[in-house]
């Protein structure tokens, strides 16, 4: 039997995201979803029991995942993937995000690999099947190392076995940037309009999907505390930070940067449209404020991203490369 205060729990958490799919341009200032698992008792099947917004990838209820005591980030009960074979499944379920085209969001969880064995979770840009080609994936291969998709630029390769992993995507869709953070390590970026194998796709969020995966090795994981949140809203905590102006636009190579007052500009670097970073000389900064000046001139014409980091956040701004 679910207690009351847990049926209310999974109400609220279906009229938020009800919320979301009803008007995207209305700036809710909540979290749009979040998920602990523990209003409910072991053994239940996360999709039969919660219902939406987590779904199947299919309607077959083989792919259907129970909740578990074996482990657990707060409380008593996380999600539990486990592949009978190496090429993975049967468990594949999907949170599904509303499908917002605008705006940035933060999607976040805690996961727990076991000791050797792999992990895995994709984004997809649809949140209806049939899904087609996603957006990105990241496979945890049981070497403790990362493996991801065409578009996705590793900027770390590692992480920890038999822990639980504090696992944030920070998701811009107004500059189309993604970025995976690892335990409050950033790790990857990939641009949110292209899919998995590099090709344009919609820029929106349609749904996170947990598969039980494992790079070829068997997958045991476990999630806990998800948690889906709109950073375009008033009154969420974390805000973004003050952005520069950046001139002439496009250049030909000479950019200069007006930093705002209390920005606390700390790293600059300049990335491919693919969120690769470039090799090229960048002035070290901390607390920079006025003017830095860039030079560009012997970038190829084409469109790059500027990636800041400050001491509230990232901030990306895109830069085209002219010829005069």
């Amino acid at each position: 039997m679910h207690s009351l205060a847990g049926m209310e729990n999974h109400i609220r958490s279906v009229i938020m995201l009800l919320a979301l799919l009803a008007g995207m341009s209305t700036r809710a200032q909540q979290v749009l979803i979040s998920e602990q698992f523990d209003a409910y008792s072991q053994g239940d099947l996360l999709v039969a029991t919660l219902g939406l917004p987590w779904v199947t990838w299919t309607s077959n209820a083989m792919n259907d995942v129970p909740l578990s005591a074996e482990q657990a980030y707060s409380g008593t009960l996380s999600a539990r993937f486990v592949s009978g074979i190496s090429t993975g499944g049967p468990g594949d379920v999907i949170l599904r995000l509303g499908e917002p085209t605008t705006g940035r969001y933060k999607l976040e969880w805690r996961m727990f690999i076991h000791p050797g064995l792999g992990g895995y979770f994709n984004l997809l840009h649809s949140q209806t099947n049939p899904f087609g080609s996603w957006a990105m994936d990241i496979t945890f291969l049981g070497n403790g190392t990362l493996l991801g998709s065409t578009n996705v630029n590793l900027l770390n390769t590692s992480f920890a076995h038999g822990a639980w992993l504090h696992v944030e995507l920070l998701i811009d869709l107004d500059t189309q940037v993604g970025e995976l953070l690892i335990d409050g390590v950033q790790t990857a970026t990939w641009p949110t309009n292209l899919n998995y194998v590099g090709q344009p796709s919609p820029n929106r969020l349609g749904g996170l999907n947990f598969y039980a995966y494992g790079g070829g090795g068997i997958a045991r994981y476990f999630v806990d505390d998800v948690q889906f949140t709109d950073l375009n809203a008033v009154g969420v905590q974390e805000s973004a930070p003050p952005v520069p102006a950046l001139h002439p636009m496009p250049t030909t190579g000479p950019l200069t940067l007006t930093i705002p007052e209390h920005m606390d500009l700390r790293t600059i670097s300049l990335c491919d449209a693919l969120g690769r970073e470039l090799d090229v000389p960048l002035p070290a900064l901390h607390n920079a404020v006025g003017l830095v000046q860039l030079d560009l001139s012997t970038l190829p014409v084409g469109t790059y991203l500027l990636r800041m980091r400050t001491s509230q956040g990232v901030v990306v701004a895109r830069v085209l490369r002219s010829d005069g």
